[in-house]
């Protein structure tokens, strides 16, 4: 029975690292796909002027796809400068660069989380979320 639970505790230890290591790959694939995600619509929005609800919905979607959720949780979002859900007025091309500027901030939550090893010790487990953005100028010429 000693020699049992020594294997099992040998065994674990060989295994964790490669049960980690795979699930810090997950993690990456997916902060990946989101900073994917972000500069295509980023760049739509540098065409249009502004993040339109119809591109917002797709964006929800895509990520909702990979198991990356944007939902009610109020530290999941999108913020845009210029949103037409929130009936702001485009972002036209100007002489200043700073008053052409476009800005896309995407956060979500991987589900399932990925695995902290301070929660075989106690520690507390506050939920990971991944966030990108990125900034453009915005060529829009008229309204």
């Amino acid at each position: 029975m000693g020699n049992f639970i020594a294997t099992l505790i040998v065994i674990s230890i060989l295994l964790f690292p490669l049960v980690q290591q795979s699930d810090d790959y997950v993690l990456q694939a997916k902060h990946q796909i989101a900073t994917h995600i972000m500069h295509r619509y980023l760049d739509r929005m540098r065409i249009e002027g502004r993040l339109s609800t119809g591109d917002e919905n797709e964006i929800k979607s895509k990520l909702n796809n990979v198991n990356c959720k944007i939902d009610s949780d109020t530290n999941t979002y999108i913020n845009a400068n210029a949103k037409e859900r929130l009936l702001q007025p485009r972002i036209l091309r100007g002489t200043e660069t700073i008053d052409s500027e476009l800005t896309l901030e995407i956060k979500c939550r991987p589900e399932p989380q990925p695995f902290k090893p301070r929660s075989l010790v106690g520690g507390t487990s506050t939920p990971v979320y991944i966030k990108v953005g990125g900034k453009e100028l915005s060529e829009r010429i008229d309204p």
